[in-house]
């Protein structure tokens, strides 16, 4: 197993804590309030393509173990959220890795960021109607919610989320690999 260098465990917890602080602005989801978009994904998608598919869940586990301990103990949707994260950013990681040498690689980047947002929207369909289950709620009266709102916010969050992030990469890739491969 590979150590992780001190430098690479800094920036996990850097990345990890503004994650944590920006899910804590939540803006709701005019569909359905109960959904509400955060920029923790920014951050967790940030340090999935820095650092590896590992530091990114990493990423994602310490924040919502945060946000567990220090804002709500709410272990069902923390545990989608986690889902949810971690498929969109392994996702769009295993995607793009073949093609982040190329020189249209912001291109492969977007598609990549793409395909996580509907592998994201696809494996949350199942995951919500298990939580509601497991809130103890009767997933027949919430279909419209299942099959229509949460799928929806999934997608236009994520999406929001990728149209962030892609200066945020651009920027990292220009100034810092290569500066590592110089």
């Amino acid at each position: 197993m590979k150590r992780l260098s001190v430098k690479t465990i800094t920036i996990i917890g850097v990345l990890s804590c503004l994650s944590f602080l920006g899910m804590l602005i939540q803006i709701p989801f005019w569909v359905d309030p109960i959904l509400k978009f955060d920029f923790s994904e920014i951050f967790c998608l940030l340090g999935t393509f820095m650092l590896g598919p590992v530091a990114g869940i990493l990423i994602i586990a310490i924040k919502d173990i945060l946000r567990h301990f220090l804002v709500t103990p709410d272990a069902i949707g923390l545990t989608a959220n986690f889902i949810a994260l971690s498929t969109f950013c392994l996702v769009s990681y295993a995607v793009f890795k073949p093609f982040s040498k190329n020189k249209n690689y912001l291109i492969w980047f977007g598609v990549a960021l793409l395909i996580g947002v509907v592998a994201r929207a696809l494996i949350m369909l199942p995951t919500n109607e298990i939580s509601i289950r497991l809130y103890g709620l009767n997933p027949q009266g919430w279909g419209k919610f299942i099959y229509y709102s949460a799928p929806l916010f999934n997608l236009i969050s994520g999406t929001v989320s990728s149209i962030i992030m892609i200066p945020f990469y651009s920027f990292y890739n220009k100034n810092y690999i290569a500066a590592k491969e110089e």
